[in-house]
C-alpha cells in the first residue's frame, strides 16, 4: 500500500470519527479516538523508498494525531471549565433558594405567632370583659338603662361628690339617647369622671366606714365598666 493511500484513508477514518453525530452525546463533546482495532499493513516494505515513505506517513499521522488530541484535551478543558461554572450557578441558586425558603418560613412562623398572640389577646379580653360585666354589673335598680337614670348609694350621696354626680349623670341620661351597639360618644368622659370620684373616696377612706367604703368602690367601678364593657337593654 502506498503512503499518500495510507494518507487519505487516515484522513478520511479522521473525518468520519469527528463528524458530529459521533462527537456530541447527550450534548457534550466527546473524544475521538483516531486508533484503529487492528491493522492491515504489511510488517516490512518491499523496498527502501517505501520504508522510507512509510515512516515519513507514520510520523506525519502521528503529529497529526498530536494535533488532534490536543484539541480535544482543551475543549475537554473547556467543557470541564463550563461545568464547573454550571455546577457552582446551581450550588449558588440551591443556596439562595435555601435561603429564601428558610426566610420565608420564619415569615409565616412570625406571622402565625401574632395571629396566635391576638387570638390569645382577643380571648383573653372577652373573658376579662365577662368577669368584670358579671361581676361589677349594676342592677335595674342602680341603673336604669332605658332612661340613664343613676340611684346612687347612700355613701356617695355626699356634698364632696355632688359635682363630679351631677356631671355623670347627665352623660348617663344622654348616652341612654344612642341605640346600643354604636359608638359611645360619651365613654371618654364618664370613664374620667368616674377615676376622679374613685380618687376622691380614697381621700374620704379614713373618715367612712370600710364596708361603705368597699360598697361604693364597686358602685363607681359598675359605672365604669358599663361603659367599657356595655351590656344589651334589659
Amino acid at each position: 500500500m502506498s503512503a499518500s493511500r495510507t494518507l487519505s484513508l487516515v484522513a478520511v477514518a479522521s473525518l468520519i470519527a469527528a463528524s458530529p453525530a459521533a462527537a456530541q452525546t447527550a450534548g457534550y463533546f466527546q473524544p475521538v479516538n483516531l486508533s484503529s482495532g487492528f491493522s492491515v499493513e504489511p510488517r516490512h516494505s518491499s523496498t527502501a523508498l517505501e520504508g522510507a515513505l512509510r515512516g515519513r506517513a507514520k510520523v506525519i499521522e502521528s503529529l497529526g494525531k498530536y494535533r488532534v488530541y490536543d484539541a480535544q484535551a482543551n475543549i475537554l478543558n473547556q467543557q470541564a471549565r463550563g461545568l464547573s461554572y454550571e455546577n457552582d450557578v446551581k450550588q449558588t441558586e440551591t443556596l439562595y433558594r435555601k435561603q429564601y425558603l428558610w426566610r420565608q418560613h420564619r415569615e409565616e412562623e412570625r406571622a402565625r405567632e401574632i395571629q396566635r398572640d391576638a387570638l390569645g389577646k382577643e380571648l383573653l379580653a372577652q373573658r376579662r370583659a365577662t368577669y368584670y360585666r358579671d361581676t361589677y354589673r349594676l342592677d335595674a335598680d342602680q341603673l336604669n338603662r332605658t332612661t340613664g337614670r343613676v340611684s346612687w348609694p347612700e355613701s356617695l350621696d355626699h356634698d364632696q361628690f355632688a359635682s363630679t354626680r351631677s356631671q355623670i349623670d347627665f352623660l348617663f341620661r344622654q348616652r341612654s339617647r344612642y341605640p346600643a351597639g354604636s359608638d359611645d360618644p360619651f365613654a371618654g368622659r364618664i370613664l374620667k369622671l368616674t377615676e376622679q370620684l374613685k380618687a376622691d373616696l380614697k381621700e374620704q377612706l379614713a373618715d367612712m366606714d370600710p364596708t361603705d367604703y368597699a360598697d361604693a368602690q364597686k358602685f363607681v367601678r359598675g359605672l365604669m365598666y358599663e361603659v367599657q364593657y356595655p351590656t344589651e337593654l334589659g
